[in-house]
């Protein structure tokens, strides 16, 4: 792996935290630009770059990004292909949401960004680089697991457990431990870990944002599990990785991520561990 993609995972990995404020990383006059979306412009200069974003993301509520795929394109510059959410508002009140998959070239010079250009529409980012979406889509990838997963959250959502521990092979583990709620082995243990799980929501939606099969029976799973935590008014949001190792259409172990970053590292690693 190259500097320069060493560098552009490493910033990456901060803004999934939703760590904005290191600016190690950038060059004095770095320039920035969002070619479309909801606030194109262009700003240069590294005070200029920080004002921007600040006044960016001050407009946003819930503000997240995360990459799907790097590609060095060159010896200077490196494409991310990435997922953007976050809740506009204004004066404090929820306007609407946006949701888009999308993409950011950096160029580095010298271990130093001097330019980031996003985009909130891939398909444009793709032609103007002149580059081919790869096998990153949900619909493109191991459908059958894919699948699988879908119909597991459906029925979690829906209080459904029998339906739901049908993805679990019998002697299936699941590592919550960075949860702190610890490791379960057997569908009955992970039943009774999600029966408590589910039960400390009114209503509880997970959504999957990014599902990648990695080869050698690995796969990970982005997720968003949004609900009313019982006897609150107020709405919780998570975002987690879960790393499984699947048997055909059945998961035989699992293990939960609640940095991103790490989540799809920690896979990535299993599948070549796994090769």
């Amino acid at each position: 792996m190259s500097k320069n993609l060493d560098l552009v995972r490493s910033i990456y990995a901060a803004w999934e935290r939703g760590d904005f404020g290191s600016a190690e990383w950038a060059h004095p006059d770095m320039e920035y630009v969002h070619t479309d979306g909801p606030d194109p412009g262009r700003w240069i200069g590294l005070t200029d770059v920080t004002k921007g974003l600040r006044e960016f993301l001050s407009a946003w509520g819930d503000w997240w990004t995360s990459a799907e795929e790097f590609r060095e394109l060159d010896d200077e510059r490196v494409a991310v292909l990435n997922r953007y959410s976050g809740r506009g508002r204004t004066s404090g009140v929820e306007v609407g949401q946006i949701r888009a998959s999308g993409a950011a070239v950096f160029r580095v010079r010298d271990g130093k960004v001097t330019s980031i250009v996003i985009y909130f529409d891939r398909a444009r980012a793709l032609a103007d680089l002149g580059l081919q979406e790869q096998a990153v889509s949900q619909e493109n990838v191991a459908p059958d697991r894919l699948a699988a997963l879908r119909k597991h959250f459906e029925a979690f959502t829906c209080g459904d457990f029998d339906e739901a521990m049908g993805i679990f092979s019998p002697d299936a583990v699941w590592d919550s431990s960075p949860l702190g709620t610890g490791v379960f082995a057997g569908r009955e243990a992970i039943r009774g870990f999600y029966e408590d799980w589910r039960a400390a929501y009114e209503d509880s939606v997970v959504e999957i944002e990014e599902f990648r099969d990695l080869g050698n029976d690995v796969a990970y799973s982005v997720l968003l599990q949004s609900g009313r935590v019982r006897g609150s008014s107020g709405v919780l949001q998570m975002r987690y990785v879960v790393a499984a190792i699947w048997a055909n259409v059945l998961v035989t172990q699992a293990t939960v991520y609640t940095d991103v970053h790490a989540g799809r590292t920690a896979a990535e690693r299993l599948a070549e561990e796994r090769g």
